[in-house]
Parts: structure tokens; C-alpha cells; sequence
């Protein structure tokens, strides 16, 4: 019997040859998405899954609940917790604490290289499946300024692979010696190290203030990720519980944080870990699960259009299969086995564009390959037997989804109606299965374009209004521990080098830094944003000083004394008006006294998500990381290769990182510009397809009303009430689309704005594009095939058939 189906199949697919190559090509396009989504997503899920093991073990995840209602969930947790839990309650077969600080250059004798690590204890390898090449894993981290290396970054620093017992030196921290090299990583995980450093090194360090105390600090939720390993049968809501009570007990006396009203501790499980909810903190490369699950929405969008194409022209194609279908039904075929028919083709159809998409596949991947997010997620696309299997159970998925209508629809009726049934089958009145089907389709593309419209805009205005877009003259070079006064007298002696000055981190991006601001002792304090700058800063970056003055050349000052404002933190502190406020004296942090020294012009010095806040500016030449040089010269090309070569020659260890500050602020909207290009190429092959759903529509209705048109061209019709006639239902379809889709569109273009401090208005302008691309479209699609049917020869139609 299957042989017989599919020997049917293969009839009717020749048979209807125009119709088999639309829904061919318009279910091949959308797989194809979809499988390189499939890759993404299971490439997405391939991290930790080593570990011994892996479903007990569980990271201490902290939420910092804010004095003005809100949260913040963070990844890691004070070390302090953990070693109670483990110490005092029979929960945990192993646990271990991964200290953060662990970073800068590590230097063995003329090699140089910059690299990231944490502390930890022996108990990391009980509770991680990572292997040592060399060395003892129990014994390895035991001592005091010991350390392992991976197998990589022991290959850049011995190359002779004699690195056991050497001494290595780390800037800042000290002399390490080398107890062990890792084995390659078994798999993708989402730690992020090149070194392991012992644990018992931490209090000497903490000691000497080389790092900032963890190992007894119950505030310092920002240094340490903690991993436990659950013992067999305990459960994470009973840990939870303990780790309430803990955070009950310990912080109940204790001065938090001036924004933070409390901590509550909650574990994730590590497979929960990547992919996961996006928290502060945060560890790894891998893609958020939102971002993943936008992906699914978008793959069961475009495949539901090619589902609703293939039952479209299913349904169609069955009005000139009448008499095939009422015979099989007379003559003793069940509905049963006209289903299973109908089914199978569809299935065929559907294993026949598995063929086409994976050819498709093989060109949508390095489009793919370059975006931004690709490689910050370290997303692979690797096309193995799991992925095809998957693949393969995919289209067989589709297969039946797209032909369940369908079968359903004409195994169902009757012989004698089936005519009658098909032709007026609806689902909504007024509206046909195939035109609500048409409507769906195009109402969803629309939304699809105006919301990449809207959010292009919205990308468009955020990037101009930012702080550092105007800064088209500014070139910045990151110090990466470079002395400033020698570098900013190296870089001086370029022909084309302006102004120099320094900041300690780029306003107008994410990064930031803030610190605790209270008027006097009797007040409560607010945390306020801060950035260290030079004297040359607000003259060099044209800032508005409007009372007060600048700061005074002072690199070798030992205590801070001023600082200066903007206009927001007189007003949010009622300092009364700037020149009212200057000389007054704020107490920053636990206590340094400042007097402000100058007030500058309210500027948006954080992107378009935030709201214009209080900032102060701080004068501290240790706080200086990043150079801001004023470039004047004509060819900027040959004076960035001049100020690269003169870093080369200054520091040969660290790679150049400079770019100009109007570059560099449009790289952080990277993510944002790969989202647009995603949807916008998600909106285009959802057209597609559409297009090509109307496409075989709009054929198979001129097919069947070939005679008419003849007759009516015979009696005198001309062209246009022909093209009225065919075109007329499809019209009304395109605007019953539009009318939908406003609505929808509007409502999400307003609740992606809301989401933005600085937005753009929503204008009728913003859907002007959307909808008039659909129309072209769609009256391309139809008046290609209207004009082919208005012209052609009305004898030839009347002698057929």
C-alpha cells in the first residue's frame, strides 16, 4: 500500500508540476531557516554536558532586592555563603568557589601574555570533570601561590613543554608556581578561565590589598561563583530553604549597600546555567534563552507560512482531483486511506524539499557566520549525523503538519458533495480557508517589516543622540596598564595628535561605575554614577562648564578634593542654582569630602535606554585607563598606523586597541543591528513565500476560470474588467491584512519603545514602508499573471478540456 502512495505521489507531483515547485521551494526556504536555527539552538545546548554527574550540580545565584521595589538577579554570590552551607548543613558532596581576580599579564621571562583566571580549591575537580595533563589534581592547588595552567597558554608560555616547577610572575599579584596544565576542555562549557590559582593564596592578598576582601565579606556578592554538588536524593527547594534562613540570620544587623533592602539566595541547576536567563554578572559566551526562543518564535512563523502555502494550493489543486477522489471513495477506498494518500504527498513533498534546503543551508550559513553575535557566542555550525537526524524529524513534522488540513478536509465529505463542500468550505464567514490563510500570512509580514522599520529608527536615534556619535574627531586608546604620562608623551610627538586626555571609562556605553553620595553624615546616601577624568577632558570633548571651573594639572596628587557635576545632581541633591553649589561639600563613598568644583551642561552620557541621571566627575590619575586623543590630521589612516606602531614599540605584549569614539560607540548597537537583520531577513523569506502562496493561488484561479475568461473576452470584455474579475477577492485580502496588522504593529512598536527612555515618536509614517512594499508585491505577484491571462488566446482555452 505505502507503494502504491507514493507511486501516486509521484503522478500527481508531475502532474501539477507548477504547483510542486512553489510548495517545493516555499517549504525548502523556510527549512532551511529553520535547520540553521536547529544547529544554533542544539549548539546553544552543548555546554557542560561532560560533567560527571551534571544534574546535581547547582550555582549560587544571588538577588539583590532594590530599596525602590525592583531586583537584580546576579551569578554570583558572596563566598561567604557557600562555605556555611558546607560547613554546616549535610547537603553538598563537594562544592567550589571560583574567586574572580585572577587576571592581568602573566610574564616568564621575555614571554608576556595577558590572560583570565580565577582561585579555587582541590574541590573544584570534584565537583568539575576537567582533567590535568600534568600534575596531581588533589595535591595541585593545596599550597599557597601555586597554579595551573591550560593546556594552551602553558604552550604560549613553554613552548619546550618544560613548564612544571617553573615560577611564573603575575602583575600585581606575585610569584606563582606551576603545579599542573589542563587537558583540552572535554566540551563547550561556560567557564571562562586560562588559569587556576589556589584558594589559600587569597588572604595574603587580601591581606597586602592586593584584592578587595571576599573571604569574609557577607557584602561582596560580585567577586565569587559558587558550585555545590548535591548528595543523592537532596532536593534544590530544600537547600533554598536553608539558604533563606542563612540570609535571614546573617543580614538581619548588618549596613547593606545605600540601594540594596535585602539578599535572597536561589541555586541553578547547570544545565540550566547556558543556555539561561540573562543575569548581572553573568559567565560564558553562549546566546541568553530569550534570544533562543525568539529564534523558535521566528522558525514557527516561517514555517507555518509554508504550511498554510502547501494547504492552500493543496486544497485548490483538489478541485481538479474531484473525480480521482469521488472514484476512490466509490469504488471502496475508505477515509482512511485517502487520508493516508494525501498525507504521504505531503510527507514526499516535504522529504523533497529537505533536499533543496539543505543546499540552501549550505549558503545561509556563512551569512550567518557574519554577524556580531555569532562570534561573541561562539556559535558553531557544524552539520553532523545528530543535526541531520534531527533535520530529517523536522521535515517529516512539517510534512504531516502541512498536509493535516488538508487530509483531513478531503477524506472527510462525501462523494456526491465533495464539489459542493470543497467550494464552499469556511472558517470564518464571508472568508474562505484560503483567504484567511492569505490574510494571516501577509498581516504577520507586515507586522514583521514595520517593527524592522521601527526598530531601525529607533537604532538610528539612539545612535544619534548618544554622547559619543558627535565625537567623530576623538580617538581612543585603551592603556591596558600603560604608564599615562609616558603614553600620553609618546603618542604627543605624532604629526596630526591633538589634545590629550583621559577617562576612565568611555561615557556614552555600558560600562560604568558609581559610588555612594550623601550631603552630610545625617543623610541617607544615593548611588551616583562617576567617571575619573583628566583637566583636558571637558575642553577636548567640548563639554559646557556653566559655574565653576576645571581641574587643575595635578598627576602626582596623593587625596582627592574636588569634582565636578552635572546639572541633574544639583537639581536631584537641591544644591540650588551651579554657582550656588560651588565650594559645597558632599561626602563620597564611606568618607572622602569633596567640594564641587565646577558644574557642567546636562548631557545623555549613558545610551538611549537610561534617563538623564546625576553624574559627577572625579579627578584621579590612578583611575585613568583609556586616552582620548584629539586627531586634527587630514589622512587619519596613516595616523592610526602611526599611533599603532608606536604602541607596538611601547608595549610589544598587549595588541593596539584603539578606536574612534563615534566607531566605537556603534559597535555596542552591533547586537541590536544583527536582531534588525535577522527579522528583516526572517520578514523577507516570510513574503517570499506568501508571494508565492498568491502566486499559485492566483494560477490555479485563472486555471479554472479559463473558460469564463474566454467567453467573456469572446462577447467584447475588455482588459480592465478582466483584471477586476481576477483581482478583485485579492484586493480585498491585501487590505483585510493591512487592517489587522496595524493594530498588532503598533501595539508592539509601543511596547518595544516604552522599553527605551530616549525614544522616537510612533508615526503613521513608520508603517508607510511596510505596507506599501506588501502591496507592490503582491500587485506584481497578481498582475503578472491577470496581464498572461487577459492576452492569451481565448480559442485555444474554449477547445480544451
Amino acid at each position: 500500500m505505502i507503494k502504491n502512495f507514493i507511486v501516486t505521489a509521484l503522478r500527481h507531483f508531475w502532474k501539477y508540476r507548477s504547483f510542486s515547485i512553489i510548495n517545493i521551494f516555499g517549504l525548502a526556504l523556510s527549512m532551511a531557516v529553520c535547520f540553521l536555527l536547529i544547529i544554533i539552538i542544539k549548539d546553544a545546548n552543548s555546554y557542560d554536558l561532560f560533567n560527571k554527574d551534571g544534574d546535581r550540580i547547582y550555582r549560587i545565584n544571588t538577588d539583590a532586592i532594590r530599596k525602590d521595589g525592583g531586583h537584580e538577579p546576579y551569578a554570583s554570590s558572596p563566598y561567604t555563603v557557600a562555605q556555611l552551607l558546607v560547613t554546616n548543613y549535610p547537603v553538598a558532596e563537594a562544592s567550589a568557589s571560583l574567586i574572580r581576580g585572577l587576571k592581568g599579564d602573566i610574564v616568564f621571562g621575555e614571554k608576556r601574555f595577558a590572560f583570565n583566571g580565577f582561585f579555587t580549591s582541590p574541590s573544584f575537580f570534584d565537583v568539575f570533570s576537567f582533567t590535568l595533563k600534568n600534575g596531581n589534581k588533589a595535591l595541585a592547588l593545596q599550597q599557597p601561590f601555586t597554579i595551573i595552567l591550560t593546556n594552551l597558554l602553558a604552550d604560549k608560555l613553554f613552548p619546550s613543554g618544560n613548564s612544571m616547577g617553573q615560577s611564573v610572575k603575575i602583575k600585581g599579584l606575585g610569584l606563582f608556581k606551576v603545579t599542573g596544565v589542563l587537558n583540552e576542555f572535554p566540551g563547550k562549557t561556560h567557564l571562562e578561565y586560562e588559569a587556576l590559582a589556589s584558594l589559600a593564596t587569597v588572604p595574603a592578598l587580601e591581606k597586602n590589598k592586593s584584592l578587595l576582601p571576599v573571604t569574609d565579606d557577607w557584602l561582596n556578592y560580585y567577586a565569587t561563583y559558587s558550585y555545590i554538588k548535591l548528595k543523592p536524593g537532596i532536593s534544590a527547594s530544600k537547600v533554598e530553604k536553608i539558604l533563606a534562613g542563612i540570609s535571614n540570620k546573617q543580614y538581619k544587623n548588618l549596613s547593606l549597600e545605600s540601594r540594596d533592602k535585602g539578599y535572597t539566595f536561589r541555586l541553578q541547576a547547570l544545565n540550566k546555567i547556558t543556555p539561561g536567563p540573562l543575569l548581572s554578572n553573568n559567565m560564558g559566551k553562549a546566546l541568553p534563552q530569550a534570544v533562543l526562543w525568539f529564534m523558535g518564535v521566528l522558525a514557527f512563523v516561517i514555517i507555518l507560512f509554508a504550511a498554510f502555502n502547501y494547504t492552500n494550493l493543496t486544497v485548490a489543486k483538489a478541485m481538479s482531483r474531484m473525480k480521482e477522489i469521488a472514484l476512490r471513495k466509490v469504488v471502496g477506498s475508505s477515509r482512511k486511506q485517502v487520508f493516508f494518500q494525501i498525507i504521504t504527498e505531503s510527507i514526499f513533498t516535504a522529504m523533497l524539499a529537505f533536499v533543496v534546503a539543505l543546499c540552501l543551508l549550505r549558503w545561509l550559513m556563512p551569512q550567518f557566520e557574519s554577524l556580531s553575535f555569532v562570534s561573541v557566542a561562539d556559535i558553531r555550525f557544524v552539520i553532523d549525523l545528530p543535526v541531520i537526524l534531527l533535520c530529517l524529524a523536522f521535515t517529516f513534522v512539517v510534512g504531516i503538519i502541512a498536509g493535516i488540513i488538508p487530509a483531513s478536509v478531503l477524506s472527510g465529505v462525501k462523494p456526491l458533495m465533495l464539489m459542493n463542500k470543497l467550494q464552499n468550505l469556511k472558517i470564518f464567514r464571508h472568508l474562505g480557508m484560503r483567504k484567511v490563510m492569505l490574510v494571516i500570512q501577509f498581516m504577520v509580514s507586515i507586522v514583521f517589516v514595520v517593527m524592522v522599520t521601527i526598530t531601525y529608527r529607533q537604532m538610528q536615534h539612539a545612535i544619534n543622540i548618544n554622547f559619543g556619535t558627535a565625537q567623530t574627531h576623538i580617538f581612543n586608546i585603551h592603556l591596558q596598564g600603560q604608564d599615562y604620562q609616558k603614553a600620553k608623551q609618546e603618542f604627543s610627538a605624532i604629526p596630526g595628535v591633538g589634545k590629550i586626555s583621559a577617562v576612565s571609562q568611555l561615557m556614552g556605553n555600558y560600562s560604568d561605575m558609581s559610588d555612594d553620595v550623601k550631603l552630610n553624615e545625617d543623610k541617607d546616601p544615593v548611588t551616583v554614577r562617576e567617571y575619573f577624568t583628566d583637566e583636558n577632558y571637558i575642553s577636548n570633548f567640548k563639554l559646557q562648564l556653566v559655574a565653576g571651573k576645571n581641574f587643575h594639572a595635578d598627576p602626582a596628587q596623593k587625596n582627592e578634593k574636588f569634582l565636578i557635576v552635572n546639572e541633574k545632581f544639583i537639581a536631584d541633591f537641591k544644591m540650588g542654582t551651579p554657582s550656588e553649589a560651588i565650594g559645597k561639600t558632599i561626602v563620597v563613598g564611606d568618607s572622602i569630602t569633596l567640594s564641587v568644583l565646577g558644574v557642567v551642561k546636562d548631557f545623555l552620557y549613558k545610551p538611549a535606554e537610561y534617563s538623564l541621571e546625576p553624574m559627577m566627575m572625579r579627578y584621579d590619575p590612578g583611575q585613568w585607563q583609556i586616552l582620548n586623543l584629539g586627531i586634527a590630521s587630514a589622512n587619519t589612516v596613516q595616523t592610526v598606523a602611526q599611533l599603532e606602531s608606536t604602541w607596538k614599540k611601547m608595549d610589544p605584549y598587549h595588541s593596539f586597541q584603539g578606536k574612534f569614539y563615534n566607531k566605537e560607540i556603534q559597535s555596542i548597537f552591533s547586537e541590536m543591528k544583527d536582531v534588525i537583520w535577522m527579522v528583516a531577513f526572517i520578514a523577507f523569506i516570510g513574503i517570499t513565500i506568501s508571494c508565492l502562496g498568491l502566486l499559485g493561488i492566483t494560477i490555479f484561479t485563472i486555471q479554472s476560470k479559463a473558460k469564463e475568461i474566454s467567453i467573456r473576452k469572446v462577447i467584447g470584455a475588455d482588459a480592465l474588467s478582466i483584471a477586476k474579475m481576477l483581482s478583485k477577492n485579492y484586493v480585498q485580502v491585501i487590505l483585510v491584512a493591512i487592517g489587522l496588522a496595524i493594530p498588532v504593529a503598533y501595539f508592539l512598536g509601543y511596547t518595544l519603545l516604552q522599553a527605551m527612555r530616549q525614544h522616537i515618536t510612533l508615526t503613521p509614517v513608520l508603517f508607510v514602508p511596510g505596507i506599501l512594499l506588501i502591496i507592490f508585491l503582491s500587485a506584481l505577484t497578481i498582475g503578472f499573471q491577470t496581464i498572461n491571462a487577459i492576452y492569451s488566446n481565448p480559442v485555444k482555452s474554449l477547445r480544451s478540456e
